[in-house]
């Protein structure tokens, strides 16, 4: 039996969009993985501002991304710590829930820019592979030229040269905001979910 692939993709999801799910899918379908695990991050409420909405909303609008692919998991293990969360630890915690499975770790391409800024990168790169995907062909290079760079971390990096939808969680709050629709932004049922619960407004 071969090692199972499996990714964290960690984000506030303060909406998951459709920019969050196209990527995913594209990182499932390019790296074979057999799981990919929605991570959102614990923020603090005297921290989280207006516009962020609670855990538990952002947990279950990420589960609704598992009914479209059921290699898509959402999970709370960083939300249920709380406190700060560095990515480390969260990989850490991962390597022992599955220790004999290869990790990958997905980062957006600005995320994927300052890697080496990020507690113990070298830790980071012993633990998982990193993946990145491009936001237009402009960036292959840039991404290219950086995997370079982080060598000296020993990182051993995967670019996916595949344009993601240019769409931020943001954009979705604001739309939501001044009344918009969201239907091109995000998944149906997430918008659902954000009208039912009055999120955003």
């Amino acid at each position: 039996m071969s090692m199972k692939k499996i990714a964290m993709f960690g984000g506030s999801f303060n909406p998951p969009h459709l920019g969050h799910f196209q990527l995913a899918e594209t990182v499932i379908q390019e790296l074979e993985l057999d799981a990919l695990l929605l991570i959102p991050v614990f923020i603090p409420p005297h921290k989280a501002g207006d516009y962020m909405v609670s855990p538990e909303h952002r947990l279950a609008m990420c589960r609704i991304f598992e009914r479209y692919d059921p290699r898509i998991k959402t999970s709370d293990i960083e939300i249920s710590r709380g406190g700060s969360s560095y990515t480390v630890d969260t990989l850490c915690r991962l390597k022992d829930i599955y220790p004999d499975s290869k990790l990958y770790l997905i980062v957006g391409a600005d995320m994927y820019m300052t890697l080496q800024s990020w507690k113990d990168p070298e830790k980071i790169c012993e633990l998982a592979t990193v993946c990145t995907v491009s936001r237009n062909a402009d960036d292959v290079e840039m991404l290219t030229n950086h995997s370079r760079f982080l060598r000296r971390f020993n990182c051993e990096s995967v670019i996916i040269p595949d344009s993601v939808i240019p769409v931020s969680s943001t954009q979705v709050r604001n739309s939501v905001k001044s009344g918009k629709q969201i239907d091109s932004l995000v998944l149906p049922e997430v918008w659902e979910y954000i009208r039912t619960h009055g999120l955003y407004i």
